[in-house]
């Protein structure tokens, strides 16, 4: 009788720390979890607010002049008729990459009409 209670004890405290286990590791894996719900929903906090920006921003370039005035300057430097566009160079020596144009004098000058705005694009190259 003696050797069926201390068997039947063994055998519960073994399950007992089995399941102790697998407890343990059911809650290191909840946390972790949890952890990455949170950084998911950072995440997703963060693109939806890129969203509304470019929501508004493609708002603006639909129907701002502005806007599309700013855009045009910026990216394909166009200015008004009249307006003179002064190229500054940051360093003196010539390069030449194949993402570069090489640098020229700056009696080179370039034009480029565009009829459909009226902009005139001046670009003095050194």
């Amino acid at each position: 009788m003696r050797f069926v209670q201390s068997s039947l004890f063994i055998l519960a405290s073994l399950m007992l720390l089995v399941g102790l286990s697998h407890f343990v590791k059911g809650f290191h894996g909840w946390q972790e979890a949890r952890g990455m719900k949170q950084q998911y929903l950072e995440e997703l906090r963060e693109l939806e607010l890129e969203r509304d920006r470019l929501k508004v921003r493609v708002e603006k370039l639909k129907t701002d002049e502005f806007t599309k005035e700013q855009l045009v300057r910026e990216k394909l430097g166009y200015v008004k008729p009249g307006e003179i566009v002064y190229k500054i160079a940051r360093s003196p020596q010539k390069t030449t990459s194949d993402n570069m144009l090489p640098l020229r004098s700056t009696s080179q000058i370039r034009e480029w009409r565009n009829v459909r705005t009226g902009y005139t694009k001046k670009i003095t190259e050194n």
